[in-house]
């Protein structure tokens, strides 16, 4: 379209006004374009949060020259079957220039909001980082989901449960909702990380925390809080223009019609670890997420420990859901994870009886890590030395140690005492109809730690409370 400087201003606002389905605007000229209003399209496309590039006619080697040199032959047939287009092109390519000026187009280009492939390209770039740095990862995500860091050796896979979740991933919407359950330290969150790391394509994927979701109250606001989390997760400033852009984006993909499903890119939410606040009503919050992602053609996956989840949050589901238990490792499997980091197979006897409480506690993946770093770094210098307090106890610690807010250990083997004294006290004294100590705020991380199991055996448990009695009588 042609236009005056002047006019540049009223020119974008109609065009981004009139269409919901901008996500770039291109200032092409084959004559300079003044600072001024290079200045003055940059400003506008920040203020409405879509790409805005200016390819004038300036300098020596200009940035439309440059643009049209990088395209493909394809592109460049369009121009005509003129040789001397061809050859101009050769000549702009051959500048001393050119590679310089081509990089920093390209890295213009390449910002998140000039276009959702781009996005998903530089979300992968992001997630990939994440899950591959222990560190990045607590930093992002309050946990040390980093599966691909290989510091302490590349996490086993479990190519039999990523294969029943890759569908889910890369197919078309299902409108049901991936459920990932098994125990504490099961591995829920690295089996989905894994499988997003293996996908093909990998789809643009959010992974929140409950902190991020708890006060949610809405189908909206699940929008308005993707919109915000979505600059991060592609490597963009989380400002407000970019953050408008993306709730653009999703207003778009929202009203489009069924047909236009195939032209959105797969948006995948992963929201870990629900029973860490189980204050929360995720049954609510599951469906309204769930919701907000099947109105643009996005699936919804949940971690959970699997009691929780039978108990709490699979009762006030409404949506269909797609289960997928994480058991924990076999017998074999966890003698051949040992094995893999360097311990003779003979110092193994000890744990691979079926009764030896260590060798059942190594079968867990996160105790087994544990194991495997303890050993490697040489905190312990012998498989024999461990034990499943020692290793508990180092979980605990680690959990605290990450925590975005820390906890002195020695306060946390306080309230470990405490809370010990106050089940020994009630007992002696009797009293077997309040179990709410279990239920306290402080002891979450305890709970999370695997001090506190859950006994589904009602007669074991009355054999377990007649054996503290007499311990406690003596």
């Amino acid at each position: 379209t042609n236009c005056y400087p002047d006019q540049v201003d009223n020119l974008i606002s109609i065009t981004v006004l009139s269409s919901e389905s901008v996500d770039a605007w291109f200032l092409c000229a084959t004559s300079e374009v003044s600072a001024q209003t290079a200045r003055d399209v940059g400003r506008h496309g920040r203020e409405f949060g879509i790409g805005a590039v200016v390819l004038d006619w300036a300098g020596v080697l200009p940035r439309l020259a440059v643009a049209v040199a990088m395209s493909t032959r394809a592109t460049r047939r369009s121009f005509g079957a003129d040789a001397s287009v061809s050859a101009a092109v050769e000549a702009i390519r051959r500048g001393s220039d050119f590679a310089a000026c081509a990089e920093q187009l390209r890295r213009e280009l390449r910002e998140p909001l000039i276009g959702t492939e781009v996005a998903r390209r530089r979300n992968t770039v992001w997630l990939t980082a994440a899950f591959s740095s222990r560190k990045t990862a607590t930093r992002e995500f309050g946990e040390p989901l980093s599966p691909l860091d290989e510091a302490n050796g590349l996490a086993r896979e479990r190519v039999d449960l990523i294969a029943e979740i890759q569908p889910f991933l890369t197919g078309d919407a299902t409108g049901r909702i991936l459920c990932v359950l098994g125990g504490e330290g099961a591995g829920k969150s690295w089996l989905v990380a894994h499988a997003w790391s293996r996908a093909d394509p990998r789809p643009l994927m959010v992974v929140l925390s409950p902190r991020d979701c708890q006060a949610l109250t809405g189908l909206d606001e699940c929008q308005e809080l993707l919109a915000s989390r979505l600059p991060v997760q592609t490597g963009s400033p989380n400002s407000e223009p970019v953050v408008s852009g993306w709730r653009r984006k999703l207003t778009r993909w929202r009203n489009d019609s069924r047909s236009d499903l195939a032209r959105r890119p797969r948006v995948v939410v992963a929201i870990d670890g629900v029973n860490q606040r189980p204050q929360t009503d995720w049954g609510r919050v599951v469906e309204w997420f769930g919701g907000a992602l099947a109105r643009i053609g996005g699936q919804l996956i949940v971690t959970a420990r699997t009691t929780y989840f039978e108990t709490t949050l699979r009762p006030r589901l409404l949506t269909a859901v797609q289960e997928l238990t994480v058991p924990d490792w076999t017998a074999a499997e966890r003698d051949v994870i040992l094995a893999d980091t360097g311990i003779n197979p003979a110092a193994l006897e000890h744990i691979q009886d079926a009764d030896a409480p260590v060798g059942r506690a190594l079968r867990n993946p996160r105790l087994l890590g544990i194991a495997v770093r303890l050993l490697k770094g040489r905190v312990v210098e012998h498989i024999e030395e461990l034990s499943v307090n020692h290793l508990l106890f180092e979980h605990l610690r680690s959990r605290q140690l990450e925590s975005r807010s820390p906890e002195p250990v020695h306060e946390c083997v306080a309230r470990l005492r405490l809370h010990a004294q106050e089940v020994l006290s009630r007992i002696r004294n009797g009293v077997s109809d309040d179990v709410a100590v279990f239920d306290a705020q402080d002891v979450e991380s305890v709970a999370d730690g695997r001090y506190f199991v859950p006994v589904h055996d009602v007669g074991g448990l009355t054999e377990q409370i007649d054996g503290w009695r007499q311990a406690g009588a003596r």
